[in-house]
């Protein structure tokens, strides 16, 4: 997988416990990421550039996926990121762009470099969706805590999905660009991606 448990540990998409050794639902979470991490890849990228950006990576000694020795420098853009000029006949005059890749180097901590992916906003929504509530034998429960108040889990899930639709679909209106923009301006290098057409959601969905 490319998509590190860390991701959940701090921030936005902080999920309570993980960051504990031993902590009892790891096992969950490494499931719930390898299952929607594929799952996003195949819906973002379409099942031919899928099959293709796999067939050029291999697992490393901690398990996660890195890019095989001497293939098309493409797959580097593609997963790590890629400044470039490109000329969109606006009115800026800078022809600067920069898609930042499936998988982003946000920190280094300790010599510990930590990375974050387009992924793992979809696995945390998924994570939300499915643990809205608990199976307890008898029905469906939600936790509780003392000194807390409880609020809907409806506004990060919907946080998560319009994260990962800005950074699919729509990008920003500066030089920073979306994947479909990427891979639109190298439609060439890409020709097997497919698109989604996907729509935000708000607090009321």
């Amino acid at each position: 997988m490319f998509t590190r448990i860390s991701n959940f540990t701090y921030g936005a998409y902080r999920i309570a416990n993980i960051d504990t050794v031993g902590a009892n639902n790891n096992i969950d979470l490494i499931l719930h990421i390898q299952k929607y991490e594929n799952e996003c890849l195949r819906l973002v990228l379409g099942e031919c550039l899928y099959e293709d950006l796999m067939s050029n990576v291999e697992k490393d000694a901690d398990g996660y996926y890195k890019l095989k020795d001497s293939v098309d420098a493409k797959y580097g853009w593609l997963l790590f990121g890629h400044k470039y000029e490109y000329d969109c006949s606006c009115d800026s005059q800078c022809k600067n762009k920069i898609w930042q890749g499936l998988v982003r180097e946000v920190a280094e901590i300790e010599n510990t470099k930590i990375f974050e992916t387009v992924m793992s906003s979809y696995i945390y929504f998924n994570w939300s969706l499915n643990y809205r509530t608990l199976n307890v034998g008898v029905g469906e429960a939600k936790g509780t805590a003392s000194n807390t108040v409880v609020e809907n889990t409806r506004n990060k899930r919907v946080d998560a999905w319009n994260k990962m639709v800005q950074d699919v679909s729509f990008g920003f209106t500066n030089a920073n660009v979306s994947l479909y923009q990427f891979l639109d301006h190298f439609k060439d290098d890409f020709p097997s991606a497919e698109r989604v057409c996907f729509k935000t959601m708000t607090y009321y969905d």
